[in-house]
């Protein structure tokens, strides 16, 4: 798929660090024709002449930038204690969201957007429940006081809980 979002089709397997499959389901059952079973095992026998050790990482940035001269002094300080300025409470879920600058030292004066479980649209095309706690590859203010981001492949660790688990 591309950007646009129309189909573009190709004869190859996109690259990427590492290669995965069997996470996440679709949202019906496509049966086990030949075919089908055929392009399973040509996509297995793929992952496995190419199997890496290695490891996936987010966004080590979490989406932040640097603050403007005007956002420095407008969100600066906090909104509430251990909270900083620019996140407001949701009422629904009992999180923070907004933007604000990011309260650890690593990441001074970076601006971070910070999304509440209420803002995650991320659902499984099967079961229509959330991919994980928070929306795909945004921040979250976590209880400790920091802002934690949450990287797109942990969606690949959900399960319908009406499946039996993948080994």
């Amino acid at each position: 798929i591309r950007r646009e979002g129309d189909a573009a089709w190709s004869a190859f397997v996109p690259e990427s660090s590492i290669w995965i499959s069997d996470r996440l389901l679709p949202c019906v059952d496509f049966g086990e024709d030949g075919e089908l079973l055929e392009r399973r095992a040509r996509l297995e026998d793929y992952i496995e002449a190419r199997k890496r050790n290695g490891f996936l990482g987010g966004d080590w940035t979490k989406g932040g930038r640097p603050a403007t001269p005007e956002e420095l002094q407008s969100l600066a300080g906090e909104a509430a204690p251990g909270v900083p300025k620019g996140l407001v409470f949701c009422e629904v879920c009992g999180g923070w969201r907004g933007v604000c600058l990011d309260p650890n030292p690593i990441f001074k004066n970076k601006v971070m957007t910070v999304l509440c479980r209420c803002e995650n649209d991320n659902l499984c095309a099967r079961c229509g429940q959330p991919l994980d706690t928070y929306k795909l590859n945004a921040n979250y203010f976590g209880e400790d006081g920091l802002i934690w981001h949450t990287p797109g492949f942990c969606g690949l660790n959900h399960r319908c809980h009406d499946l039996p688990p993948v080994n």
